[in-house]
């Protein structure tokens, strides 16, 4: 389920969706993430970094 999600709230923001406004830009950009995801991103980026990333 959390791939399905991830992938909706993917398409959602991608660079591609027009229909962001300009005002949006800066909000979208403020956000921050909880540090216990911030440290899961930094783990992940670390290993597909080295290429043992996983499916």
């Amino acid at each position: 389920m959390a791939d399905v999600e991830s992938g909706i709230l993917e398409r959602a923001i991608s660079a591609e969706n027009e229909s962001w406004s300009s005002e949006a830009a800066p909000a979208i950009l403020a956000s921050k993430l909880a540090d216990a995801d911030l440290r899961r991103a930094d783990e992940l980026a670390a290993k597909a970094r080295t290429g043992a990333m996983t499916d």
